[in-house]
């Protein structure tokens, strides 16, 4: 069999003679390609079958690192179901609500349904006094060295919860949360900077 991994318009073949191949020195956090093809011979070869497969996420070390949600193709309503949790690559959430109308949360959404900050997207949650609703999470992938870092992000309130939403910022180690800070949100948009 021949596995061939396709890399930006390019390829790597590896003939054997297994069922399977080790592709080596892969990106973190990427979408690659792979087909296999057998070679049957005198008579010819079968035809390519492939797959798409993400390699696991790597610590990220990169500096600056930003993410403005941008990249992604945000839901363009508040429609909201248990299915949608749609966040970059790598991002892990966590939501205790158990309302079924919010259990979505947080997700991506397009500007024209949430009045972002900036087009074309951004990061929504929900905040409520209702019991039901719970706490909402989105975690970033790992930062290496990340007692040097601080996080800055732009943030607001629902008219209807201003000043009286709070959004905690810490750092998720080994075995739980660690708060840093908690912020009292406004209904109107401001940058916030975190020491991490």
């Amino acid at each position: 069999a021949i596995f061939r991994e396709e890399i930006a318009n390019a390829h790597l073949e590896k003939e054997t003679n297994q069922y399977f191949a080790v592709l080596t020195n892969l990106s973190p956090s990427s979408t690659y390609y792979a087909y296999v093809q057998a070679s049957c011979g005198n008579d010819g070869s079968s035809p390519w079958i492939g797959t798409m497969f993400r390699t696991g996420c790597g610590t990220i070390s990169n500096y600056p690192f930003y993410e403005n949600f941008d990249s992604y193709e945000g839901l363009t309503t508040n429609t909201v179901n248990t299915t949608n949790h749609l966040l970059p690559h790598c991002w892990l959430y966590q939501n205790t609500g158990t309302s079924a109308s919010y259990t979505g949360y947080p997700y991506i959404t397009a500007a024209s349904a949430s009045n972002c900050h900036s087009e074309p997207n951004c990061i929504r949650f929900y905040m409520s006094t209702a019991a039901t609703f719970g706490e909402q999470t989105a975690i970033t992938p790992a930062f290496e060295d990340v007692n040097r870092l601080q996080i800055s992000f732009i943030a607001k309130s629902g008219a209807s919860y201003a000043n009286t939403s709070r959004l905690a910022v810490g750092c998720v180690d080994d075995t739980s949360f660690v708060f840093l800070d908690t912020l009292s949100l406004t209904a109107t948009y401001q940058e916030y900077t975190v020491d991490l």
